[in-house]
């Protein structure tokens, strides 16, 4: 929430109240991000840290889990200001995890799909047929109580 609700603002047109929001945020302790070893019973903490080079310095990061087993159901949540740090608290699961950059000034979208083996980047077509065959590298298996700390892209 203390990245989202600033980022809110000036998404929506009002940056003038991102320091206020996230101001608040501080003084009601919500901006304390560290993370905990591990996830209450029945969730899992997904993580990974987000550095973006140069070629990628004017693009907003997203990121996407894509839930295996729930039909598709999808959880999103961004990098935090500063750190670049990832996290996600999910249910107990089967995850794809993307990685979505946008260049919103250039229509360009790229996405890095996250697998055992590395990180690999798709356009949307290529990312659309990957979803609908997914390697088993490609499925973050995230069992109860437990934290994945991922490897971060390496561009």
């Amino acid at each position: 929430m203390a990245q989202i609700l600033p980022w809110c603002m000036k998404s929506a047109g009002y940056p003038q109240y991102e320091d206020a929001v996230r101001k608040a945020l501080e003084e009601t302790g919500y901006s304390n991000r560290e993370l905990p070893d591990s996830a209450a019973e029945g969730k899992a903490l997904i993580t990974f840290k987000y550095d973006a080079p140069e070629k990628y310095q004017d693009y907003d990061p997203a990121v996407m889990l894509f839930d295996i087993d729930d039909d598709g159901h999808r959880i999103y949540t961004w990098p935090e200001g500063g750190t670049g740090q990832v996290a996600a608290c999910v249910t107990e699961g089967r995850y794809a995890l993307t990685l979505i950059l946008e260049n919103a000034e250039e229509g360009d979208l790229v996405y890095y799909l996250y697998s055992e083996d590395g990180w690999e980047s798709y356009d949307r077509e290529g990312i659309d047929e990957k979803f609908g065959d997914l390697d088993p590298e490609s499925v973050i298996e995230a069992g109860s109580g437990e934290r994945k700390d991922l490897d971060a892209p390496e561009w």
